[in-house]
């Protein structure tokens, strides 16, 4: 015979009021963070068990089998599971009430709101709920070179017009905050190596100094106050979030992009393109003196490691100039080069398996 449980016998009992459902026909029971207090939730059965192979197998074994030790609260089989009640609770909303969860916020805090109900829904096994966990987190980012310099550009232009980009909320045509990203997409439960490497090159021109909770505080509390980025920086991070392995992959990627910005402007960038048309002045004098003027005297407007940003600069001003019609296309293709294989050594260092 089932035994009925009315209460626990070691701590008080607590349901959710939107997360107990009148109609619903199995009971989950988990313990708060705090250990002091187990919280109950009635739900549908089939919400688990149509979406998870876990909770299917776990829920599908007949009522007449070990009956001894199977557990009842009001009438509803009672299951314990050993997960805490937050994350219990974050995986039903996600499951019963997605809109908060899936809505994007301009505190750019996505990956906070959704680190409870993914990690949930990759330990049992939920595929299609993981999937669009992931999508809302991937919509926010940037997955391609072109798609991270089109916004990049946005405070550039804004920064070249200005001298800063200033705003007081985060816009989500902008890049998000990358900390709190980069530690949910490392998390072993989650894995989205897809944002990895704009991530990490976001935040790679962050300022260290600067917390974003503190400046949403400020924000939300000062007429005055406002993120300010100029092109030293100035952009704060959830730097609290990264762990000593994501500090020292930023410190490889902060070596890697010093690196190509010296071969690149120094070396690659020195060889003279043969079968110049020009009539007047050779375009690889152009060139030269375009290239000194980007190596020794980086656009007021340009972060000094910006090396995408350097090179869309390098390559405006190639424009504005007069070249060939032979030698610019090619020297153009040069900058695209150096640009796809910056990119691919980023995904090598961010996203091994994929670079």
């Amino acid at each position: 015979m089932a035994r009925d449980v009315a209460e626990s016998p070691t701590m008080p009992v607590a349901t959710v009021f939107d997360l107990w459902l009148q109609d619903g026909n199995l009971v989950l029971s988990a313990v708060n963070a705090a250990k002091t207090s187990t919280i109950l939730f009635r739900i549908h059965m089939s919400s688990l068990a149509g979406r998870s192979e876990v909770f299917d197998s776990m829920l599908g074994i007949p009522q007449g089998e070990n009956s001894e030790q199977m557990e009842v609260y009001e009438g509803s089989p009672l299951v314990r599971l050993m997960d805490s009640a937050e994350d219990v609770e974050a995986l039903l909303r996600a499951i019963y009430d997605p809109y908060p969860v899936f809505q994007r916020l301009n505190r750019s805090d996505t990956p906070l709101r959704i680190r409870q109900a993914l990690i949930m829904a990759s330990k049992y096994l939920m595929d299609g709920l993981r999937e669009r966990l992931i999508s809302i987190i991937e919509q926010e980012w940037p997955l391609r070179l072109r798609d991270m310099e089109r916004r990049d550009a946005i405070i550039d232009d804004d920064i070249a017009k200005f001298g800063v980009y200033s705003t007081i909320e985060w816009p989500d045509y902008l890049i998000p905050e990358p900390a709190a990203a980069i530690a949910l997409a490392e998390h072993p439960e989650c894995h989205i190596p897809s944002i990895l490497p704009a991530a990490y090159y976001n935040l790679l021109r962050c300022e260290p100094t600067k917390s974003w909770e503190a400046a949403l505080k400020k924000i939300c509390s000062s007429d005055d106050a406002r993120f300010i980025i100029t092109r030293d920086g100035g952009k704060p991070a959830r730097w609290e979030c990264l762990s000593a392995t994501s500090f020292f992959k930023l410190l490889r990627v902060q070596s890697f992009v010093e690196n190509a910005l010296r071969k690149h402007f120094s070396y690659t960038f020195l060889e003279e393109i043969q079968g110049c048309r020009s009539r007047s002045r050779s375009c690889y004098t152009t060139w030269i003196r375009i290239l000194d003027r980007s190596r020794y005297r980086v656009s007021f407007h340009i972060h000094r490691l910006d090396i995408f940003g350097q090179l869309r600069d390098l390559d405006r001003r190639m424009t504005k100039a007069y070249m060939c019609y032979n030698c610019h296309p090619k020297y153009s293709d040069r900058i695209a080069m150096v640009k796809t294989g910056v990119w691919e050594g980023l995904e090598g260092i961010c996203c091994p398996r994929l670079g």
